[in-house]
């Protein structure tokens, strides 16, 4: 559901809309540096905005957007590309290991995992997978699985906003991330515990 490779190159932020509210950030990169945190900001909404992961009523989302980033934005947000997450508790993730092969190999495999293991129609998903590990045995990857509707309601609440949407991935993905970026797990074992509004 998008790489996030090029933050390396091009500037994004990150952005969090929650059962009843708005997190946004942006941070650069300095070689040899933990990442420098440029611009935050939070704002709250009608929970009555978003049904079964949905976002329904997308005005109430952009006017907590204006309200975050006129009223309530500590610092400075400069880009309009957003990588955005989504509830955990939305999306379906497993593990799998494969043999080394190339992407369209690996779509395909992810595809028979998920109508096997995943309890809703495949045409209503979206697929993506990452790599988690890869040798000579093998590659090891997250498939992750997410509602079309849920996603598709996200991107065009945020292209109404003359936001541009570069990825999307569950919640807990981009926590683990932040974990690995200022390298609190290359030691040792670290324990992500998401504890929202609506689950935890």
């Amino acid at each position: 559901m998008g790489n996030l490779k090029f933050y390396k190159d091009e500037p994004l932020f990150g952005l969090d809309i929650g059962h009843s509210s708005l997190r946004a950030v942006q941070a650069i990169r300095i070689p040899g540096k933990p990442p420098e945190i440029v611009g935050y900001g939070f704002s709250e909404f009608d929970s009555k905005a978003i049904e079964n992961g949905v976002i329904i009523k997308p005005e109430v989302i952009a006017e907590a957007m204006h309200q975050l980033f006129e009223k309530n934005l500590i610092g400075k947000i400069s880009s309009r590309r957003v990588a955005c997450s989504i509830p955990t508790s939305r999306t379906f993730s497993r593990p799998m290991k494969v043999p080394a092969m190339d992407h369209t190999a690996i779509m395909d495999a992810i595809h028979l995992e998920a109508e096997q293991y995943i309890p809703i129609p495949i045409n209503s998903l979206y697929l993506d997978y990452e790599v988690t590990h890869q040798d000579t045995q093998g590659i090891e990857i997250l498939l992750v699985a997410a509602s079309r509707n849920i996603v598709d309601s996200y991107h065009k609440t945020l292209e109404a906003l003359k936001l541009e949407p570069v990825a999307f991935e569950p919640t807990i993905n981009a926590a683990s991330r932040i974990v690995q970026m200022v390298g609190l797990a290359q030691s040792e074992t670290a324990i992500i515990v998401d504890i929202g509004s609506v689950a935890s």
